[in-house]
């Protein structure tokens, strides 16, 4: 997992349930804003959210208004999720399988190694995934 919790998170948001519906719209809207300050794995409506896993809350108080706080978790849920997306990208194309005469050699298309020494030092693919993964 490198280090964090996998993806895909998500914004909280409030849940219809049998006690949520018999809130008042004041209480609904204020719950609201509260859950889309989460940052969240695993949040599943079936199950009423109770294994969401907590990754992190936004504080209004620290970064703003209520409006800039939601806005920023939603931005850190977006660019998570379209980071393991980019690094699933890379990792798909990182080698690719070339006919050598009667065998086939997997080599990194960036910098042309092949597959079983690893990239070049200058390779710019493997710079790209090292940073991307912490390393």
């Amino acid at each position: 997992m490198n280090g964090h919790t996998a993806t895909p998170w998500q914004v909280g948001r409030t849940l219809h349930t049998p006690q949520t519906k018999e809130w008042p719209a004041w209480a609904w809207e204020k719950n609201e804003h509260q859950e889309r300050l989460g940052i969240y794995r695993n949040f599943r409506a079936e199950d009423q959210g109770t294994s969401r896993i907590v990754i992190a809350k936004a504080i209004p108080d620290a970064l703003g208004s209520q409006e800039e706080a939601e806005a920023n978790a939603a931005f850190i849920v977006r660019a998570a999720n379209s980071h393991a997306a980019l690094v699933e990208a890379l990792r798909a194309v990182e080698w690719v399988g070339l006919l050598m005469g009667d065998h086939t050699c997997e080599m990194c298309p960036q910098c042309w190694s092949h597959k079983q020494g690893g990239h070049a030092p200058d390779c710019q693919l493997d710079k790209a995934l090292r940073a991307a993964e912490g390393d």
